[in-house]
């Protein structure tokens, strides 16, 4: 988000160094760890840059009513949702409030809390991410339908990623955890709890739980289910958050991409 705000040519320089870096591998038929990983990068750049061009150009935003004035009247001109901000608006939701009781309940419940810290960042967050993104595409309805019922879904979303095998530390009872703190506290914001995230429809908020998910994966080269999951439908979005490059890249890189 730092990228996002800040200089363009910031983005401009890092995008020239994984360019350059991807000139520089080897040809083969088969495409090298390093190759996957610097397009996954260029992806992630893709993503970045979007959202830095919806806050410049405030567009593809959306309407949201403004504010009475003091009148009782409304402004003439309405505010916006810009895309950026629904990507904050739902990072806040997920984790404002949500962390220190998920620090004090692990620490009631874990042997060794201080493992659990490092293994959900081993790929735990971006499962849970993709848990979240798997429910909502359920839902089938606006955010103020969310029910508690997906929580089980998104626990076994990450129980069973093929990240999994490498936190020991993140037992079942620990995801029941974590899930049921973090899908509490966005359900309560699209109910109301954070007044612009119930403004937001489905696929808002599945865009921005995917972007969310790409920006915060150690490695989405190395992780199917965010690509799957996160990284393919933003190629597939509407509003073309990725590439026409990239996703020919990703298509030579990743089996996600097979027809």
């Amino acid at each position: 988000m730092d990228l996002v705000n800040g200089n363009p040519d910031d983005r401009l320089r890092r995008r020239e160094a994984y360019e350059e870096k991807l000139r520089a591998e080897p040809g083969s038929r088969w495409p090298s760890n390093q190759a996957r990983s610097i397009v996954a990068h260029l992806a992630r750049l893709d993503a970045v840059d979007w959202l830095a061009r919806s806050t410049q150009h405030g567009m593809p935003d959306r309407a949201r009513p403004a504010p009475a004035q003091p009148s009782g009247g409304r402004r003439e001109v309405e505010d916006r949702i810009r895309p950026v901000e629904q990507v904050s608006l739902v990072a806040e939701a997920i984790t404002t409030g949500t962390w220190p009781r998920i620090t004090r309940d692990v620490a009631r419940v874990a042997s060794d809390p201080t493992g659990v810290r490092r293994e959900l960042a081993n790929h735990g967050w971006c499962d849970l991410l993709v848990g979240m993104i798997r429910a909502i595409e359920l839902v089938k309805g606006p955010l103020n339908s969310l029910s508690e019922w997906p929580v089980t879904m998104i626990s076994e979303a990450v129980l069973t990623s093929s990240m999994q095998a490498g936190r020991p530390h993140v037992t079942g009872t620990v995801v029941d955890l974590v899930v049921s703190e973090v899908w509490r506290g966005f359900r309560a914001a699209a109910c109301g709890g954070i007044p612009l995230i119930e403004l937001l429809t489905g696929e808002e908020a599945l865009r921005a739980l995917r972007i969310l998910a790409v920006f915060i994966c150690p490695a989405p080269s190395r992780h199917a289910e965010v690509r799957r999951y996160a990284l393919k439908p933003l190629g597939e979005d509407v509003h073309h958050v990725l590439s026409e490059q990239t996703e020919a890249r990703l298509a030579e890189m990743f089996v996600e991409w097979l027809p």
